[in-house]
């Protein structure tokens, strides 16, 4: 039975170059590694959303050597022709400004579209033991998909509040 570990965080931390808003956080790279060695990890799958490469991508490169990465989520100009529902959320303002904060409405048609298509990548995919690394909002319901199509699910959160000021 192939395997996966699921690493659900948030994606200020995934080192995207061009991300806007990340967040350098070298206990990351550190846990990544640690997620190479112990789980025996031999290919990576990650929701860059087109914004690589990744910490993730580069250790990918480093340590599994070339095609051994794959970016699953396409950019959102790329999801209508892949029927996949956009967009994933909007945001919901709390409050009045200067003080306002703000929540996500989440689009579960959305979300459940990508995953689908997610999925399906990863099953068409040659590996024993993968390394997903997805949002945090993912991590649970992705995980649950992947055990119903017959994987070994493995799943872990990294959010450090620490670092975002929170």
């Amino acid at each position: 039975m192939r395997r996966i570990t699921i690493l659900g965080t948030y994606h200020e931390l995934q080192g995207s170059e061009k991300r806007l808003g990340n967040v350098s956080d070298p206990l990351y790279g550190i846990l990544l590694g640690d997620l190479f060695e112990s789980e025996a990890v031999n290919f990576v799958f990650e929701e860059a959303s087109g914004f690589g490469p990744t910490t993730a991508d580069r250790f990918a490169n480093e340590i599994l050597g070339s095609g051994r990465y794959l970016d699953i989520d396409p950019p959102i100009l790329r999801r209508k022709d892949l029927n996949i529902s956009t967009p994933s959320n909007q945001p919901y303002m709390i409050g009045n400004p200067p003080d306002a904060g703000f929540a996500n409405w989440q689009s579960t048609e959305a979300h459940e579209s990508r995953e689908s298509f997610w999925s399906q990548t990863i099953q068409g995919s040659v590996f024993d033991s993968g390394l997903m690394i997805c949002g945090i909002a993912h991590m649970l319901s992705f995980a649950f998909r992947l055990r119903a199509a017959n994987f070994e699910v493995k799943a872990i959160d990294y959010l450090p509040r620490h670092k975002l000021g929170a």
